[in-house]
């Protein structure tokens, strides 16, 4: 059923005129030749990389830090510091790793300086000290295993033997540096001891002599008054000497304090703190925590309630620990000023009680006060031998946590450039790349290609779909391939198009035939000619005209060249009659109208009512009258004569003819009233055929099977006018 004349494809809304449909696979199929070129650029800038790109190598140390539990000193009653180190002292140890002054040990044991392989012997001894660091340092990339105390320290590097040279004397400085700050630290300890011994021993030797030499010069002193006033000043000196040895404490330790900040574990190690009941406790309930915290991990994992349980009691005891730690040491401050206010006032009552003695015997007081410094002194020294004893110990009992679990080996294969990820990557970056430009050129191309997107953009109805035939891209072929057999696919084609335009009405209803396109070279006059083809070999008497005046070319592709005999223009000028333009072929029942002489004014002569008498005369002498006209864009001849026809059919080029163009064309056919019955799509793909119009296989076979091959017929291609 024909299309009404009122009716215009885009009527349905912008949508339908101005979508761009997306590409379809089987579009993107056909730029398979853009991913194969950007595959193969990738491959030869993945090959390029590869032979650029220098080689590294990898050796890695791995260093173990040990959970070590509180420790008790027996007998003694004194908490030893917990090494087991928290996360963030094991973060502390990765910075460490990289310091300065590590990195500096390394460079000097290494003589990296002088080394070619990490300074260019051109640079050597210009280049900066912090330069040099920061260039080692770059190679180094240390890396706390998840869910482990292990630490890996990579070294990176070109050269193998330099990776593992650098990564084991990296621990070995690292490890050795500690070791020297713990006993630089030990050291401290035990010189302040020792110099505190030697000076309470010259003060006892002193005091001994002073107190034989003071009995030898003053044999009659009361003892009763000594003894008394002695006592009391003996007392007070006592308490004042306490008070001084105890601010001296007080002091030392909150310069220790101090200095320790607010590191528990070094702070634990100090007997002031440790000795806190509250410390104690504290420790005590951290011990029985991780204790406990064994047992779970060897039973339970890391997800079960109990674990979890077990993990936050111990974090709970260790952050009791730390508060009763640093209230500790928050109190020493306050501890320190009351002892130095109860020194100046037990000062202030020594100076009292001296001033009374005097008056009695400055002589009995000076011998009691003699004798009560040299016990005091001697009571001093024994404590702090005790003090040094119980370093000793506390030192002994501090095993360094961190050590060498794995020594660094000479690495035998790179790690960089990765040559399977580095060329499956190029691979992955051709592919997508390749496929974003298929898409896009895809995407960015208005023609239609199929027959579903062109029925669904023109809304008209599909008559025909001529396939494409590589058979007439050679300058021989033939126009006419109705009678060519190895053509056959393209010749039911055409006869389908026959049947298809006979079953829109009665055969006397529908006897002349305008074929036209929206712009030139999409086979319209191929199509023209071989639909007439077509209606001569059903035995009907066709007549073939040539109404593109100013491009004529049925003559062309008929007899071979264009031979100007008179034709339409002859006729339509008064010049000829109608027999005089008639030329017969060899093709039985088919007859064609040639242009005939060019022109001026082709507009004019179609316009005029002689080709309405044309047509009536044509129509009385054969059965069917197939008219060949311009293509609707570039001039308006067909838009003249378009109505005066019971059937126009479009043709259509697939993948060339813009959308839009073939649109407007078909809007501008209706407007002028002409009676479109549909739509050819011409030079159709495989690749975009529907199954429904796909012959070609079938009758290929068929082909094969009763005929036999012919020899190739003469020029053309179902892409020409």
């Amino acid at each position: 059923m024909a299309t009404p004349s009122n009716y215009l494809p885009g009527d349905e809304g912008p949508e339908a005129s101005s979508a761009v449909d997306l590409p379809s696979a089987r579009t993107l199929i056909e730029k398979a030749w853009v991913v194969v070129l950007c595959l193969l650029a990738a491959g030869f800038i993945t090959y390029g990389y590869l032979k650029r790109a220098p080689v590294i190598y990898a050796s890695t140390v791995t260093l173990k830090v040990e959970e070590q539990s509180q420790k008790i000193l027996s007998g003694l009653q004194e908490g030893v510091r917990d090494d087991g180190e928290r996360p963030e002292d094991l973060k502390t140890i990765i910075e460490t790793l990289k310091s300065r002054a590590v990195i500096e040990r390394v460079i000097e044991t290494n003589h990296l300086a002088t080394d070619p392989r990490v300074v260019e012997p051109e640079i050597q001894g210009i280049l900066s000290r912090a330069k040099l660091v920061a260039r080692v340092s770059d190679l180094i990339a240390p890396r706390l295993r998840p869910a482990t105390r292990l630490i890996d320290v990579t070294v990176q590097h070109s050269d193998p033997q330099l990776t593992e040279q650098i990564a084991n004397s990296l621990a070995r400085e690292f490890l050795q540096r500690r070791f020297e700050q713990q006993i630089s630290a030990s050291e401290s300890a035990t010189s302040f001891y020792r110099q505190k011994e030697q000076e309470l021993l010259e003060t006892i030797k002193t005091l001994e002599s002073l107190l034989q030499e003071f009995k030898k010069n003053h044999p009659g002193i009361s003892e009763e008054e000594q003894a008394i006033l002695s006592k009391q000043i003996g007392e007070l000196n006592q308490r004042i000497a306490a008070s001084e040895f105890n601010a001296q404490s007080l002091d030392r330790d909150l310069s220790r304090m101090t200095g320790l900040g607010q590191n528990v574990p070094l702070l634990v190690t100090m007997p002031v703190v440790s000795a806190d009941p509250t410390v104690s406790a504290a420790m005590i309930a951290v011990l029985t925590q991780e204790n406990a915290m064994d047992l779970v991990k060897r039973d339970l994992k890391p997800k079960h309630p109990d674990y979890i349980k077990a993990q936050t009691q111990l974090a709970a005891a260790q952050s009791q620990l730390t508060n009763a730690v640093l209230k500790v040491v928050g109190a020493y401050a306050t501890k320190l000023s009351a002892a130095k206010a109860e020194e100046q006032e037990l000062k202030a009552g020594l100076s009292g009680l001296e001033s009374r003695r005097r008056d009695l015997d400055a002589a009995a007081g000076e011998y009691g006060i003699i004798q009560n410094k040299l016990k005091f002194n001697r009571e001093l020294y024994e404590r702090i031998v005790k003090e040094r004893q119980v370093t000793k110990v506390v030192q002994t009992l501090n095993k360094d946590p961190v050590a060498i679990e794995q020594r660094a080996t000479v690495p035998e294969r790179p790690i960089k450039p990765n040559r399977k990820q580095v060329m499956l990557m190029g691979a992955l970056a051709g592919l997508v790349s390749g496929l974003a430009v298929a898409f896009g050129l895809a995407a960015t191309d208005s023609s239609l290609k199929s027959v579903e997107q062109a029925e669904n953009f023109l809304k008209v109805p599909l008559l025909g779909a001529i396939p494409q035939m590589k058979e007439l891209q050679s300058s021989d072929s033939s126009q006419v391939i109705m009678a060519d057999p190895r053509l056959v696919a393209g010749a039911e084609a055409f006869r389908s198009l026959r049947t298809t335009l006979s079953m829109l009405g009665p055969v006397n209803e529908r006897r002349t035939f305008l074929f036209t396109s929206a712009v030139p070279d999409e086979g319209k006059t191929f199509c023209t000619i071989n639909f007439a083809y077509s209606l001569a070999q059903q035995g009907m008497r066709t007549l073939l005209i040539d109404c593109d005046l100013r491009c004529p070319t049925v003559e062309e592709y008929l007899l071979g060249r264009n031979t100007e005999s008179p034709g339409v223009s002859d006729y339509l000028s008064g010049k000829k009659d109608f027999s005089d333009i008639i030329q017969k072929s060899q093709t039985e029942n088919f007859c064609f109208i040639g242009a005939g002489t060019k022109s001026p004014n082709p507009s004019e002569l179609l316009a005029q009512p002689g080709f309405k008498q044309l047509l009536t005369e044509a129509l009385s002498h054969f059965d069917q009258v197939v008219i060949d006209s311009a293509p609707v864009h570039p001039v308006s001849d067909t838009l003249l004569l378009a109505h005066r026809a019971k059937t126009v059919c479009v043709v259509v080029r697939a993948n060339k003819t813009p959308r839009k163009a073939a649109l407007t064309a078909v809007q501008k056919l209706q407007k002028s009233r002409a009676n479109i019955a549909g739509f050819i799509l011409n030079g159709i793909t495989l690749l975009h055929r529907s199954d429904y119009y796909d012959y070609s296989d079938y009758y290929a076979r068929y082909r094969e099977k009763d005929h036999s091959p012919a020899a190739p017929a003469p020029k053309a291609a179902n892409s020409g006018k």
